[in-house]
């Protein structure tokens, strides 16, 4: 039996996938019509049966409205998932790859976001009051709306990304780099922006008062 093998490896939100063509297949066999279900909407789904469809293997994963609440989901594979409308609120996604992932409206209020690859990612008023996202990619991320007081975003890549209207009241943006970020309208009150690259590529030197 011959199988040609076709890997594709790409750095970043790619992930590996592999085809694996038999060219000694079994004789064809009649056509069976089988009808399946249609999955469950994230929402009326439990919190177990949510958290397994996290956890599972695959891309643009249905999870809107979704309660993952208080779940760890580290080094989850959340690329192009819908997660509108989801319950994170203090869920652990350190290391997730959310790339694309479409968390608009999504409750991700004290949640740990350590190093999660969330670039091109719509956040669009979602809530991330008190998050950690240190060291996070957030690059082309859409955050317009978006309530980020109190977060911490230390290290955090945010070149290019969209913070128009957000709030970081009290935010953390030591070392963050926001190589041409849009922050108009956003609030930054008390905000610290220590060694941070402004969108001008002006380096800060200290707090917003």
């Amino acid at each position: 039996m011959r199988a040609i093998y076709i890997q594709l490896i790409v750095v970043g939100c790619l992930a590996t996938a592999m085809w694996t063509f038999d060219s000694q297949a079994a004789p064809r066999k009649r056509w069976k019509t089988v009808v399946k279900s249609a999955p469950a909407r994230a929402d009326s789904m439990s919190r177990e049966q949510a958290v397994e469809r996290a956890r599972s293997i695959g891309f643009n994963k249905d999870l809107h409205g979704a309660k993952l609440n208080n779940t760890d989901l580290s080094n989850a594979v959340l690329l192009s998932a819908d997660l509108g409308e989801a319950n994170l609120k203090k869920t652990i996604l350190q290391n997730a790859m959310m790339c694309r992932a479409d968390l608009s409206w999504a409750n991700l209020d004290g949640a740990v976001l350590r190093q999660a690859n969330l670039s091109a990612a719509k956040l669009i008023n979602a809530v991330l009051t008190g998050s950690d996202l240190s060291g996070a990619n957030l690059s082309n991320a859409n955050l317009s709306g978006a309530n980020l007081s109190k977060a911490v975003l230390d290290g955090a890549n945010l070149t290019g990304a969209n913070l128009r209207g957000a709030n970081l009241t009290g935010a953390n943006l030591t070392g963050a780099n926001l190589t041409d970020a849009v922050i108009i309208g956003a609030t930054t009150n008390k905000a610290v922006f220590f060694e941070t690259i402004m969108p001008d590529r002006t380096v800060s030197p200290g707090a917003q008062e």
